[in-house]
């Protein structure tokens, strides 16, 4: 798999580079599919997740490994998950009267998120999100919770540029070209932007949120800073 030449970064490097420039911190989305065919199946119990008892740590030091590709960027990760009833209640599926509005592309979380990050960010760090999710869950036993359905990380390049270059290999990554596909000559699917979780990543997210998950999965940005003057002019 190419990776436009850059190659993996020196972590020892990341806050040397970084410190230099206030940093572009966005926080990002991947987002799960939890396999449920073996409940559907009656060979297991719904699984449970207890934030209380996730490992963070490990979760950031595993997507520090996967997403190490472009301009050297800090990862850290959220103490917190959103899991599909959030999501379906927003999208309407299911009915949650008292919390059961709000944008089912979960961008609220993202911008409450970035509001309690550091404007320096911690290599394999755990933000406290939870306060500040609070309101916005449906289920808000966070020690009684449905498996993620978006675990959010947080990154922090030297600036815009490296930003965009880096997510993008992330995206690679994954297996999506997002590059390639608009160079086609031929339409895009829908599925474009699906890709594929790595076979380590799968297993460690497994691991840590004690559930089994599809192998697709996609990667997007809820929140960042605020992008130069000649990109806000130009959108």
């Amino acid at each position: 798999m190419a990776f436009l030449g850059l190659g993996r970064y020196r972590p020892e490097l990341l806050e040397r580079t970084i410190m230099k420039k206030h940093g572009y911190r966005m926080v990002c989305g991947l987002w799960l599919l939890p396999d449920f065919s073996e409940v559907e199946a009656g060979l297991r119990e719904p699984p449970r997740l207890n934030h209380d008892t996730v490992d963070f740590h490990a979760l950031a030091h595993h997507f520090s490994e996967a997403f190490s590709y472009g301009p050297p960027t800090i990862l850290s990760v959220a103490n917190d998950t959103i899991d599909q009833v959030t999501i379906q209640a927003r999208l309407g599926v299911v009915r949650m009267p008292q919390r059961g509005t709000g944008d089912p592309t979960c961008r609220d979380f993202g911008q409450a998120a970035l509001k309690m990050a550091p404007l320096q960010l911690e290599t394999n760090g755990v933000i406290n999100v939870r306060q500040a999710w609070i309101p916005l869950h449906c289920l808000q036993d966070r020690s009684f919770a449905p498996p993620p359905t978006v675990v959010p990380l947080f990154a922090q390049s030297a600036d815009f540029e490296d930003a965009m270059a880096w997510f993008g290999q992330c995206q690679m990554v994954l297996g999506i070209d997002l590059i390639g596909k608009m160079l086609a000559s031929a339409p895009g699917a829908e599925d474009d932007q699906v890709g594929v979780l790595p076979d380590d990543l799968q297993s460690a997210l497994e691991d840590i949120f004690g559930c089994p998950f599809e192998n697709r999965v996609i990667l997007n940005r809820l929140a960042e800073d605020m992008p130069p003057s000649y990109v806000t002019k130009a959108r």
